[in-house]
């Protein structure tokens, strides 16, 4: 029996499905990226200054700087090259939880000197040098290249990824990111709206745990990507801090609390069940770890 043919309507969703797919995972047309080489310096007291580290040695490193959680400053040099067309460079940073990134570029005007600015979620979202959610500083390379200095202190995690683009492509990384995280919000609010439609029909206590839990992880993602900077006001460190950090260990809490009406039904070992319940008392101590800094 022949199959009946798809409606137009379909035809039109995949056409708009393969559109927007295609502008997300198209390359940019300018040259990729402008760094010629990385190395970082670690500053263990985080006392050290400019003039400290520029005669120092640093150890090469590759695009991303993962140091986990730490009390370390870190200091990292770039090498980049001028662009193929114009001076304008942005340097491209992620993640953008991370505090402090504070920019070290030699001051045309004073050889000794040097010009500093600084981003981070604990700085006001309007003062950015691009209004994006990702981090970064635009910087003129006027010459074949130049080098900067990036320090990086954080207390959230050490994970710093650098970038040199041309403006054009930091756009179209940005517009990616933009789609991709339109893309996690709509999918992760229809399965949040499923979930409360399912549980006030039936009532069931592990539909329900999973609306919390798919809720929860939703502002989790919204905040991990750095969504909720252009509603944190300025001048609350610690608010931005929490933004990020209680819905990481809410994602945790919710999903325990989840898969324990879920292994009910199956009548699982009580050493089993305890344990979780000793999991859940985590929550409560990473609230008070965080209230008291």
């Amino acid at each position: 029996m022949p199959k009946p043919p798809r409606s137009d309507s379909m035809k039109h969703l995949f056409a708009i499905l393969i559109l927007i797919a295609g502008l997300v995972i198209a390359p940019p047309a300018s040259a990729g990226d402008l760094i010629i080489s990385r190395a970082v310096l670690e500053d263990v007291t985080g006392a050290l200054t400019i003039s400290d580290v520029t005669g120092r040695e640093f150890k090469p490193v590759g695009p991303t700087l993962y140091k986990g959680f730490t009390d370390s400053a870190y200091w990292l040099r770039l090498r980049v090259r001028a662009p193929a067309k114009g001076n304008e460079v942005v340097l491209f940073i992620r993640q953008p939880f991370l505090n402090e990134i504070r920019l070290y570029e030699a001051d045309a005007g004073n050889p000794l000197g040097w010009k500093t600015r600084v981003t981070g979620n604990y700085y006001p979202y309007s003062k950015r040098d691009r209004a994006r959610n990702s981090l970064g500083f635009v910087v003129n390379v006027a010459t074949p290249e130049a080098t900067y200095y990036l320090r990086l202190k954080t207390s959230t995690q050490s994970q710093l990824s650098v970038e040199a683009v041309a403006p054009d492509e930091a756009e179209h990384k940005d517009n990616q990111l933009d789609l991709l995280e339109v893309f996690f919000v709509t999918s992760m609010l229809l399965l949040l709206l499923w979930a409360i439609h399912s549980y006030l029909l039936d009532r069931l206590p592990v539909v329900g745990l999973f609306a919390v839990h798919q809720a929860v992880y939703t502002l989790y993602g919204i905040a991990i990507t750095g969504y909720l900077a252009p509603f944190i006001p300025g001048g609350y460190p610690q608010l931005a801090d929490w933004a990020t950090a209680i819905p990481y260990c809410g994602v945790s809490f919710t999903t325990l609390l989840f898969c324990r009406e879920l292994f009910k039904p199956y009548q699982p070992p009580p050493v089993l069940m305890r344990g979780l319940n000793l999991f859940l008392l985590a929550f409560p101590i990473e609230l008070a770890a965080m209230a008291l800094g």
